[in-house]
């Protein structure tokens, strides 16, 4: 049996009841290991249901057994197949592109680093097209540039907003 690690974060665990829930009980998600995600999303399995079904706050739990974060679910009483992610929070980093364009020069290509929340989920077009433009105005100085997101773009950035993110990225020519 292959066992999958349900969150991106090598030091920490999703634990939850993989038996299931009847719908009117107490539903609850304890994350392990992190102290900055800060909400969790509930995804139907069904592929008509890759949007999330249910997002939640996770609270920081006492600290008897640990670092740990509690998400209460019990509210969501649709029968079904799911999946939980968790999404951590950035706060206090910062990826100077500029400066890393110095450092590295033209040795190696450039991935960019567009925040997913921020500038493609929640921004405007100008605030997304003007990062992409910054970024790789940097990005000219190594020995290429690929226009990406710097973490999973999140399930609530809708596909309109994932499409004109591709569309702007592909019609950035720099000089």
């Amino acid at each position: 049996m292959n066992h999958r690690k349900p969150c991106s974060y090598q030091s920490s665990q999703v634990l939850l009841n993989h038996v299931g829930f009847h719908p009117s009980a107490g539903k609850y998600v304890v994350v392990e290991g992190v102290d900055d995600a800060n909400c969790f999303y509930v995804h139907n399995m069904q592929p008509q249901g890759s949007n999330s079904s249910f997002t939640g706050k996770l609270v920081r739990g006492g600290d008897d057994f640990g670092r740990y974060l509690v998400g209460n679910f019990s509210s969501f009483i649709e029968p079904g197949e799911y999946r939980i992610s968790v999404e951590a929070s950035m706060k206090n980093y910062t990826n100077d592109i500029e400066k890393i364009t110095e450092t590295i020069g033209r040795k190696i290509t450039l991935f960019g680093n567009i925040d997913p929340i921020g500038v493609l989920q929640n921004g405007s077009d100008e605030d997304l097209a003007c990062e992409i433009i910054r970024q790789a105005e940097a990005g000219k100085k190594c020995r290429g540039f690929v226009t990406c997101t710097g973490s999973p773009i999140t399930p609530s950035t809708p596909l309109s907003r994932v499409q004109r993110f591709l569309e702007l990225g592909r019609g950035v020519t720099i000089e």
